[in-house]
């Protein structure tokens, strides 16, 4: 099969080893662009995770801090304040909480993301490997048919001597 008419897995006509080499090399880019976007969707849910637990962290501290102990001797104006910075605290605790979730469920999608980049990837660089082994192969059957030209040269190349 010729260069010009080899069909590709993919389904797409190549006109020349130039386009192969084109199609190498673009496919071995896209691999590299998946590979660094897996890269970063990767960070992102690390870093969207890590601000979940601070903030989680952070929430349950402020909570702890707040709790209203029995105290002998509070008026009832201390123990409304008391009272008042618990309900504050609880109030900024929840808010925290929709804020881990959002931060949590922005970490599952980016590492969703991350997965995806990455499956890209390996097809990409598995369509690269594929495009390599058809150029070794033709270089291989062009290479061959290149000696066997020039043996059947020799060959002939002594018979007409010996005549």
């Amino acid at each position: 099969m010729s260069v010009s008419t080899m069909r590709l897995p993919w389904r797409r006509y190549v006109r020349s080893h130039e386009h192969i080499c084109h199609l190498r090399r673009w496919k071995r880019a896209q691999a590299e662009r998946e590979q660094a976007t897996a890269r970063e969707h990767g960070e992102a849910a690390a870093r969207a995770q890590h601000e979940a637990d601070t903030l989680r962290a952070a929430a349950a501290a402020c909570v702890d801090d707040a709790i209203v102990t029995h105290e002998l001797g509070l008026d009832r104006a201390a123990l409304f304040d008391r009272l008042r910075t618990l309900a504050v605290a609880r109030a900024h605790v929840l808010e925290s909480q929709h804020r881990v979730g959002e931060l949590s469920q922005q970490a599952a999608h980016s590492r969703e993301q991350a997965a995806v980049s990455l499956r890209l990837a390996v097809e990409h660089r598995r369509r690269s490997n594929k495009l390599d082994e058809w150029l070794s192969r033709q270089q291989r059957k062009r290479r061959q048919s290149a000696e066997r030209r020039a043996e059947w040269e020799t060959q002939e190349d002594y018979a007409c001597r010996r005549r």
